[in-house]
């Protein structure tokens, strides 16, 4: 577990992410996607939803993973 925070730690702080890209991109790496979709598709929930600070990157982050994860495919699933 703490080697996964070192990784987290190490993506925030060397590639100057915001925490909705780091948690969405360390989450991908883990379930094995690869797309160069991310990290842009999170970069807008940094600093808590688009620099308002609300909702934190990390939860926006971790939604996008589950939604990536476990997430319908077409409308009424």
């Amino acid at each position: 577990c703490s080697s996964d925070l070192d990784k987290y730690i190490a993506l925030f702080d060397a590639r100057k992410l915001n925490c909705a890209e780091t948690t969405l991109m360390v989450m991908c790496e883990y379930m094995g996607v690869d797309s160069p979709l991310v990290p842009r598709i999170a970069t807008a929930f940094g600093g808590g939803l688009a620099g308002t600070q609300s909702v934190c990157g990390v939860v926006t982050g971790a939604l996008m993973a589950a939604g990536i994860c476990a997430g319908r495919e077409v409308g009424g699933d």
